[in-house]
């Protein structure tokens, strides 16, 4: 049986463990037809991969999870299914119990064989742990510190808000680009969450990313702002993939709660 479920799930941003789902209509993309592949890797958690094929822009848009792709991340075989994250609404058809344990690894590399027997690759850097530090909620205003690497091409960042009001949940993106820094440097970050109304649950995620990942993130966030104003034209799809639309890339992140 095939498993069909509209574009704007799939297409959502980051989200794994550490990332929260966005719906996101097709409406907002400039995408040729081909396939479409997503994959964040995580140190220490399950491997995820979304991919499916893209119909031509005249057709209604379906995701069809059945596909037959091979795929092998490093010398990993992918294991085909339908799964969904724990926690999230993200759902994937490809994965493997065992967890992405980068150990020395520098760089994960991806080989797909789609069911048209052409091939999809890429490869992505492995990010430095990143922590945050000092965290602390004050007068409706949360803030916290963590430290820029003193490689510049670690030095992408996305921070995520979510805060949790009487009868509303908020959730902002913030995208921070240090990648003009190349030492240690410690950066403060404030935001104030309560214009709101009351504020009951709050949940602050924080994550270093590849420039893939980030250019990514802001498309995907163009595309939805695209999506609301229809005097925006569709934004292009960001990626990091050989013949295909999507990104395969890794993060690691850190996160502060408070309730």
């Amino acid at each position: 049986m095939k498993h069909l479920i509209s574009l704007f799930i799939l297409l959502s941003a980051f989200l794994f463990s550490c990332v929260e789902n966005k719906e996101l209509s097709f409406n907002g993309l400039h995408t040729e037809p081909g396939y479409f592949v997503e994959c964040y890797l995580i140190p220490g958690e399950d491997y995820r991969l979304s991919a499916t094929k893209l119909q031509p822009l005249h057709e209604d848009y379906k995701l069809d999870y059945s596909l037959e792709f091979d795929v092998k991340i490093d010398t990993l075989i992918l294991r085909q299914g339908l799964f969904k994250q724990n926690g999230t609404y993200y759902l994937y058809n490809y994965g493997h119990p065992y967890h992405f344990i980068p150990r020395n690894q520098t760089i994960a590399k991806l080989h797909v064989i789609t069911p048209d027997n052409d091939t999809i690759t890429a490869s992505t850097t492995i990010p430095e742990p990143v922590h945050i530090c000092n965290a602390l909620l004050q007068n409706n205003e949360v803030k916290f510190d963590f430290v820029l690497s003193a490689e510049s091409w670690h030095n992408f960042y996305m921070i995520n808000i979510n805060a949790q009001h009487t009868d509303t949940l908020i959730r902002k993106n913030r995208f921070l680009d240090y990648s003009d820094k190349n030492f240690e440097d410690t950066v403060s970050f404030k935001y104030d969450v309560a214009p709101n109304g009351n504020l009951e649950k709050l949940k602050v995620v924080l994550r270093r990313m590849t420039q893939a990942n980030y250019e990514y993130q802001i498309s995907m966030q163009n595309a939805k702002d695209a999506n609301r104003d229809n005097l925006v034209l569709p934004s292009p799809l960001a990626g990091n993939l050989k013949n295909a639309t999507g990104i395969f890339t890794c993060f690691t992140c850190d996160s502060a709660m408070w309730k």
